[in-house]
């Protein structure tokens, strides 16, 4: 029984696996594997100037392990087939808020991040698309509805195709 309330209390909804995941916060990344960890607005950077040379959007998810509404979208969310799939098309990192230290906090400053789970978009001109931020859990269906609409929106798009080369993206993204 304990472990059931102790299970809940993590996000996990199934009363046979209460404690499902809870050692090991790296399965969940490896996982999603196409998420890569960032600590710091330098690193936000160098994935925005990556992310624009290879044409793509960028997600930003910041994350904490005692959020459980965090593990549930990890778990739920982005592990929906569907999801998964229209993924693919973005450049995904993720600022892991855990420890909630200096760069977690300057991180979480910088984009106006008040919790997790807060999910930030960024456009092909590295602008963030404030329309589009997620804040709080979100179901597959709703995620999905998002993530297909930003891919769809003409304006966007346009601009996506009009990226730049390799060679200017560090430079246009810092």
């Amino acid at each position: 029984g304990v472990l059931m309330i102790i299970g809940s209390g993590l996000g996990n909804s199934n009363p046979m696996l209460p404690l499902d995941g809870v050692f090991s916060r790296q399965q969940t990344l490896a996982q999603n594997t196409s998420f890569k960890s960032v600590k710091n607005l330098t690193d936000v950077r160098r994935a925005l100037a990556k992310s624009r040379a290879e044409g793509k959007f960028l997600m930003l998810d910041f994350y904490a392990d005692w959020c459980t509404a965090c593990k549930s979208m990890s778990k739920n969310t982005f592990e929906d087939p569907e999801v998964a799939k229209l993924l693919e098309q973005f450049t995904l990192i993720q600022a892991d808020v855990t420890q909630n230290d200096s760069a977690d906090k300057a991180l979480e400053s910088h984009f106006e991040v008040i919790a997790p789970p807060t999910i930030v978009f960024f456009g092909p001109h590295c602008s963030e698309l404030k329309q589009y931020r997620v804040v709080g859990e979100m179901t597959p269906k709703k995620f999905k509805s998002i993530l297909e609409m930003m891919l769809h929106d003409p304006e966007l798009t346009t601009k996506l195709s009009e990226g730049v080369g390799k060679e200017n993206a560090e430079e246009i993204c810092t």
